[in-house]
């Protein structure tokens, strides 16, 4: 239950008030594992839907966990996620769509 803030060169780019759990956070830690960080589909836009994708898997027990974070996440050791290629990102929104055709994302 606490705002959460994303600066980007010192501006606030993105606020979200934290109130439903952590799908925003954990969409930011999968974005923070991406090696090629300056791709151009690395962005804000791309953030949310994925912030949305976190949220709808989670909401709605769609079962896309392996698919989000990899098949070695351990659910806690960071190092352990699987870092995210544009290929899996269209890959689990397609996913999420299919399973769940009126997910929110």
């Amino acid at each position: 239950n606490k705002d959460f803030d994303i600066y980007y060169q010192g501006k606030l780019v993105l606020h979200d008030y934290n109130h439903c759990g952590h799908y925003l956070y954990t969409a930011t830690l999968l974005f923070s594992k991406i090696r090629n960080i300056r791709a151009d589909w690395v962005n804000l836009h791309n953030l949310w839907i994925l912030r949305n994708c976190v949220r709808e898997n989670y909401n709605h027990g769609i079962g896309v966990n392996e698919l989000i974070f990899g098949e070695n996440f351990d659910g806690k050791n960071l190092d352990t996620l699987t870092p995210l290629t544009k290929k899996r990102f269209e890959l689990i929104i397609k996913s999420i769509q299919e399973l769940a055709p009126y997910a929110t994302i």
